[in-house]
């Protein structure tokens, strides 16, 4: 067994707190007050995390408590209709920079699919589209990437210690069934399990290594990252409910209610792409509801123009059904879009009922393409808190995921 994976697994409470106060002066006092501990556990737990043997995780740097992220990282992968994120983040949840991984030479040697979208904290590749081998196309490409991180794990003077691999997909995931059920666009997607998605041998690695495995609808992740941002900026006291628009080829959306990402049954909740909204009276066929196909068709058509029109009608219908205080946008063309903020706050008494018009205000995030490869990064070391390494539950995130206010 890695022996990190004990002492994190057994302090993530108090390793989540410091990293969300990672920007502030944080000392033993102020764990004792966010823990509701005495001031002799507080130290003890310290104690027992810096002192350790095998890894100092938890350190004093000037008046502030720090963990060292170096010590371990998650690998993050979104599936997207048309883009696939890559990015691997440390123990304090900051997407490392690529030239601290040197993987840069193998992984745009990869044939056919890399991206020059690729940040430097991030890479990309285009989503195979399709054709008679698009899913063994995409199959043999999540393979390799996923290989090539096992393989830098396992080179013991690399000390690239890989703990965890989070997938987020486009489309709903069966979590008793431990698989991707479907995609609305890779229409050859019909429940594929890790197997299925990452291959034998890799799979194998996987379990050998006890490495832990998330898999999530890619806008359950994006909350799922765009949530821990807020936390972390507000300084841990971030507690609004928010609902998220993924605007990529389709429209996706998730919400955190009361602090809690909404599953709703079956893992289903927020499966909105294909609802019907009647608008007003069409003056043609394309304004007469909202879907994924049209939000595809005013991008193609007429680029971000249309989108204003479009958005307030599905933001009424949320706002409506959750009564959220806040709403955010992300997505691989959100950067192209910002003219949407200025346009959709314009038009608030449009898309909120009267009674409501003081809340659903924007929220500025991570403005990162890759948020939801991130996210799906969190959920694997959530699925590592969550479990024990010898459980197969270790193999896929099945739990609630919950914040607390400090």
């Amino acid at each position: 067994m890695n022996p990190l994976v004990p002492l994190l697994s057994n302090n993530h409470k108090m390793i989540d707190i410091i990293r969300m106060r990672k920007g502030t002066e944080f000392n033993i006092e102020t764990l004792k007050d966010d823990l509701g501990i005495s001031r002799t556990t507080a130290d003890k737990l310290f104690q027992n995390v810096h002192a350790n043997k095998h890894f100092p995780l938890i350190m004093r740097k000037g008046k502030s408590l720090v963990i060292d992220g170096t010590l371990g990282y998650f690998l993050g992968i979104s599936i997207g209709s048309e883009h696939i994120r890559v990015v691997v983040i440390d123990l304090n949840f900051q997407p490392v920079d690529r030239n601290r991984i040197l993987i840069d030479d193998k992984i745009q040697a990869i044939p056919n699919f890399y991206h020059d979208e690729s940040s430097d904290n991030s890479y990309a590749f285009k989503t195979p589209q399709k054709n008679a081998n698009s899913l063994s196309e995409l199959r043999d490409l999540l393979s390799q990437i996923v290989g090539l991180f096992l393989a830098l794990h396992q080179q013991k003077d690399a000390s690239f210690n890989l703990l965890g691999i989070g997938f987020g997909v486009s489309g709903p995931v069966d979590y008793c069934a431990k698989v991707w059920v479907s995609s609305p666009r890779i229409t050859d997607i019909q429940n594929m399990t890790l197997l299925d998605i990452v291959g034998y041998d890799n799979e194998q690695t996987i379990r050998k290594e006890k490495i832990f495995v998330s898999l999530d609808n890619n806008a359950k992740t994006a909350v799922i990252s765009e949530y821990q941002f807020l936390m972390e900026t507000h300084n841990g006291s971030y507690d609004k409910d928010i609902a998220l628009l993924y605007i990529g080829s389709g429209l996706g959306f998730s919400a955190v209610i009361d602090q809690k990402l909404l599953r709703g049954s079956h893992n289903m909740f927020g499966e909105i792409s294909h609802v019907p909204i009647i608008t007003s009276p069409p003056s043609d066929e394309s304004d007469y509801k909202i879907s994924s196909q049209n939000i595809e068709d005013a991008l193609e058509k007429n680029g971000w123009k249309n989108m204003p029109r479009l958005l307030p009608y599905l933001l009424k219908m949320i706002n409506g059904l959750l009564g959220i205080d806040a709403f955010i946008l992300v997505g691989h063309n959100i950067k192209k879009g910002q003219n949407l903020i200025p346009a959709l706050m314009d038009q608030r008494t449009i898309f909120t009922v009267e009674s409501t018009h003081r809340y659903c205000n924007y929220e500025v995030g991570r403005q990162e393409a890759s948020t939801s490869a991130i996210g799906a990064a969190i959920e694997a070391y959530m699925t590592l808190c969550a479990y024990q390494t010898d459980s197969e539950n270790r193999m896929n995130l099945s739990h609630e995921i919950k914040w607390n206010t400090l």
